[in-house]
């Protein structure tokens, strides 16, 4: 989301508790942005608009935009911002009238692009800076996390076939640990798209890189203010201090936390299903996030 009031722009890193924080924001600051619910999913944010008193061009330029990129992608001429194909302002909402406006999982590098971009700001609806924040979390619960969220259904029917057949609990842990080690050898091998919003880009891809954006800052620092999922009302508490939110919300609402229904068959610290080569193939996939983020490596 994008604040004018307040003067910063937050990151919503996917799977890193970002849906409470913005919920969270969204109420803090006097519903500033425009927020479209999930309707299949409890809790969930489908879409994130920018506010129409600050940016009342947006959707009319976004929809104009998507147009020109389309006329150039079929005339073979080179794309001026927006390409389709790529979904840079995310589309995959089941709300039908947010279109290709989608700023939810906007990573930083295209608000840098947007805040140079001088058709826009012609509109004067851009601040002359903004502070980063964004939320993070400890790499090994992240990994884990993506690999629930995307494999669910089967995990379900797997319980459920494992429970007709008299299985107990602990086969059954066994055999989502196998299906975990098998995710983890594709996907933490798989390389990024860095052009996508993409779920397996690491966490520093969606924040990093902020070196050529003069509209952009850190807060005085050469990071990010991080919200840490694993500390998120104290950081939280912390951050609206700084740039003088009067909080509204009494606590942090928790959402969509998928693995919580698996956790019977889950070991209490996650780190004990990380043996051999998950434990190598995530310091070398997400070699940036351990450097970067305020967590530590196990070794």
């Amino acid at each position: 989301m994008i604040s004018n009031r307040y003067g910063f722009i937050f990151i919503h890193t996917p799977k890193t508790g970002g849906t409470s924080v913005l919920t969270a924001l969204h109420e803090d600051t006097d519903r500033e942005c425009h927020i479209h619910m999930e309707q299949e999913v409890s809790g969930g944010i489908a879409a994130v608009l920018p506010g129409k008193k600050d940016f009342p061009w947006w959707g009319a330029w976004i929809q104009q935009q998507r147009q020109i990129e389309e006329y150039f992608k079929r005339n073979g001429i080179a794309q001026l911002f927006l390409d389709p194909a790529t979904a840079v302002f995310s589309h995959s909402t089941t709300t039908s009238n947010v279109g290709g406006g989608n700023i939810k999982h906007l990573p930083i590098k295209y608000w840098a692009m947007l805040l140079a971009d001088q058709r826009l700001q012609s509109y004067g609806s851009f601040l002359e800076n903004y502070g980063i924040v964004t939320t993070c979390r400890n790499p090994y619960n992240r990994e884990f996390s993506k690999f629930i969220y995307t494999q669910r259904p089967d995990i379900l029917t797997m319980i459920s076939y494992c429970k007709q057949r008299g299985f107990s609990n602990e086969q059954v842990s066994k055999k989502l640990q196998s299906n975990w080690r098998q995710w983890a050898s594709i996907n933490l091998r798989s390389t990024p798209d860095s052009n996508k919003t993409n779920l397996f880009n690491t966490q520093c891809d969606f924040y990093s890189s902020i070196d050529n954006s003069p509209n952009l800052q850190y807060f005085g620092t050469d990071k990010p203010f991080f919200i840490r999922l694993e500390h998120m009302e104290e950081d939280y508490n912390k951050f609206c201090k700084m740039v003088g939110i009067k909080r509204k919300t009494t606590k942090m609402p928790h959402n969509l936390n998928t693995s919580g229904e698996f956790k019977e068959y889950l070991p209490d610290n996650i780190l004990e299903w990380y043996v051999g080569e998950p434990f190598n193939l995530i310091h070398e996939s997400r070699k940036e996030d351990f450097e970067l983020l305020p967590y530590e490596k196990e070794v």
